[in-house]
C-alpha cells in the first residue's frame, strides 16, 4: 500500500510489475481494514469470552500490515533505482501521488467531523491535524512514510553501500534495535532532555519504522537471490512464520485479556513482524507462479490500494451511524456490517473509480 505500489503512486512501469509484490500488497492492503473493522469488536467484547480470543488473535497477527507497507516501500526503492537520480523530481512525484490525495482525502474527513459536530472549525486546527496525522488514527502512516522519501539521498547511498554484504548485514542489525528503543520508549527519552511534556508521536516519527524499510532496501538490491531463497526454503519460512504466529497469539491473549502483563511483548511481536513479513513474501512468490497475479479484481485492488487505505475509515464511520440506529446491536451483527461497509464499500468505489477515469483517459 505504500505511496509507490499502486497506479497513482506507483515507480514502477507496467511492464516492471512484479506480481508478487502485488500479491503482498494486496494482502497487507486486507489486513488494514480487517484491523480496523475489528478494532470495535477487540474493545467491546467480554475480555474473559472465547469471542474476544477468536478476534484479538487475527486482528494482533494482521498487525504486520503497517511494517509490511515499508518493507515494500524499500524493496521498490531499491529494485526501480536508476543511476541518475533527480531529487526534486522524485520529491515532487511524492507530493503528487501521496501528499496531495492525502491533503484532499483530509479535507473530506474534516467536513465530515464538522458536520458531525465531532470538532469546531477552525483552519490552524486543520493545518496542525493535517501536519502530525492526528486527523484520523491512520494518517499517521502518510506521515512517516514522507519522511523515509525526503531522505532518498541517505537511502540510495546505503543501497550503494550494500553491494559489500557486510554493510547490508550492518544495517539490519543497527535498524533493529534502533526500531525497538524508539518506537516502545521514544517518548522516555525524551524525557530526559525536556520534562515539560510527553511526546505522543514515536509512532510517526520514521525511525519506529526503519528495520522493515532497510529490509526491504536489503531485499529490493538482491531481488533475485531473495525470490529464489525464499523459493528454496519455502517449508522453514512457513515452520518460523508458524511458531512465532502461535507464540505471540498466546502472549497476546495473555497480556490483551488481563491473564498476565508481558512488558515485553512488542519486542516478541516485533520478532513475529520480521518472520509474517519473511512468509508472506515467500507465499506471494509462490502465488506469483500461477495466474492469480493476473486476475482483474487483484489487480485493480493492488492499483487502488492507496486510494483504499485513505478512505476504507470514513466507511467504518458511516457504517457506525447506521449500526447506532439498530436496537442493542450483536457482535457480530457490528463486526458483520463493519465489514460490508469497509471491505465492500471503499473497495467498490475506489476500483470503480479507477476504472471509470481509466475509460475517461482513453476517451479523451
Amino acid at each position: 500500500m505504500s505511496g509507490e505500489s499502486k497506479s497513482e503512486g506507483t515507480v514502477m512501469s507496467e511492464s516492471k510489475r512484479r506480481g508478487e509484490l502485488s500479491l503482498m500488497n494486496v494482502l497487507l492492503c486486507l489486513f488494514v481494514i480487517f484491523i480496523h473493522v475489528s478494532s470495535q469488536a477487540v474493545t467491546t467484547a467480554d475480555k474473559a469470552s472465547w469471542q474476544y480470543a477468536a478476534i484479538l488473535v487475527p486482528w494482533r497477527l494482521c498487525a504486520c500490515a503497517v511494517p509490511g507497507f515499508f518493507f515494500l516501500s524499500g524493496v521498490k526503492f531499491t529494485l526501480t533505482a536508476k543511476p541518475e537520480f533527480s531529487y526534486g523530481r522524485y520529491i515532487l512525484g511524492r507530493v503528487k501521488r501521496v501528499l496531495v490525495p492525502y491533503i484532499l482525502c483530509a479535507a473530506v474527513y474534516w467536513v465530515y467531523f464538522l458536520y458531525r459536530n465531532y470538532m469546531t472549525f477552525s483552519v490552524p486546527e486543520f493545518l496542525k491535524l493535517l501536519a502530525d496525522g492526528n486527523l484520523s488514527s491512520h494518517f499517521y502512516f502518510i506521515i512517516a512514510v514522507m519522511q523515509f522519501y525526503l531522505l532518498a539521498p541517505l537511502w540510495r547511498w546505503l543501497a550503494g553501500k550494500f553491494e559489500q554484504p557486510e554493510w547490508m548485514v550492518a544495517a539490519l542489525v543497527i535498524a533493529l534495535p534502533v526500531s525497538l528503543i524508539y518506537g516502545q520508549y521514544l517518548a522516555d527519552y525524551l524525557l530526559v532532555f525536556y520534562q515539560d511534556g510527553i511526546f505522543p508521536y514515536a509512532d510517526r516519527v520514521f525511525t519506529t519504522y526503519l528495520v522493515w524499510w532497510v529490509f526491504g532496501l536489503a531485499v529490493g538490491k538482491y531481488y533475485e537471490r531473495a525470490v529464489s531463497a525464499v523459493r528454496a526454503h519455502f517449508r522453514a519460512v512457513t515452520i518460523l512464520f508458524v511458531l512465532s504466529a502461535v507464540q505471540v497469539s498466546y502472549l497476546s491473549w495473555l497480556h490483551f485479556s488481563g491473564r498476565m502483563s508481558i512488558w515485553w511483548l512488542e519486542t516478541m511481536h516485533t520478532l513475529y513482524v520480521m518472520s509474517a513479513l519473511m512468509f508472506l513474501f515467500a507465499l506471494a512468490v509462490r502465488l506469483a507462479e500461477s495466474k492469480l497475479p493476473e486476475f482483474r479484481l487483484i489487480s485493480l485492488i493492488d492499483r487502488t490500494s492507496f486510494s483504499i487505505y485513505l478512505w476504507h475509515p470514513l466507511a467504518l464511520y458511516l457504517a457506525d451511524q447506521v449500526i447506532a440506529y439498530i436496537p442493542a446491536p450483536s457482535l457480530m451483527l457490528t463486526f458483520a456490517l463493519r465489514a460490508v461497509f469497509a471491505f465492500g464499500g471503499t473497495i467498490t468505489l475506489c476500483v470503480g473509480v479507477h476504472v471509470v477515469m481509466g475509460l475517461l483517459k482513453k476517451k479523451a
